[in-house]
């Protein structure tokens, strides 16, 4: 099949997959000394962590019965406070335990949400995607750490992504993309049984 016949592109567009397409940029960084590798993870992560945002925004709203006022935030703490004035609960983690009573055998759900802190890392890889990067990180290709504001190098920054990873990988791991909301079910409950 050439290209003529192909309908779609084969890009996946969710914030898990951005994550991988990040971790393999910096294993090429890392491997290679692909210094480009290094600032399209940082756009990868960036990417990621909007993408987690917006499912999150997206289920929330739905399950709120609010009308999703079309955002043009992309700053992940403007998002992550829309959301948390949506619903004050989507900053907290939950899980989830089910257990059948016939065989005993059980599953778990999480909701992991995105921290105040991923957030703001958010804001801090954008540094990363500006040509003033160069102007600011005069030392930007030495192979080693330097001092620190405002003098760091690409190893400084190598560094620092981990820990974006780190904070990336808890809030995608959850399986639930909002916060449950148990009381609305069981007022609907306690109606039901009451127009009996």
């Amino acid at each position: 099949m050439d290209n003529k016949e192909k309908i779609a592109f084969g890009y996946q567009a969710h914030s898990r997959a951005y994550l991988a397409r990040a971790k393999e940029h910096l294993e090429k960084f890392d491997t290679e000394d692909d210094v480009a590798s290094l600032f399209y993870a940082a756009l990868d992560l960036r990417f990621s962590i909007e993408a987690r945002l917006y499912q999150y925004m997206d289920a929330t709203f739905k399950a709120l019965n609010i009308d999703p006022k079309k955002s043009k935030k992309y700053t992940a703490s403007k998002m992550l406070t829309q959301l948390l004035s949506a619903d004050p609960d989507a900053g907290s983690p939950v899980s989830l335990r089910i257990v059948s009573e016939q065989t005993g055998s059980e599953s778990s759900l999480h909701y992991t949400p995105v921290t105040n802190k991923l957030a703001k890392m958010h804001g801090m890889l954008g540094e990363l995607l500006h040509f003033r990067f160069f102007r600011n990180n005069k030392r930007w290709y030495l192979r080693k750490e330097l001092g620190g504001n405002p003098h760091k190098s690409l190893v400084n920054y190598r560094k620092w992504i981990d820990d974006v990873i780190s904070e990336l990988e808890q809030a995608t791991r959850g399986n639930m993309l909002n916060n449950p909301r148990f009381t609305q079910l069981v007022e609907r409950i306690i109606e039901e049984d009451e127009d009996d």
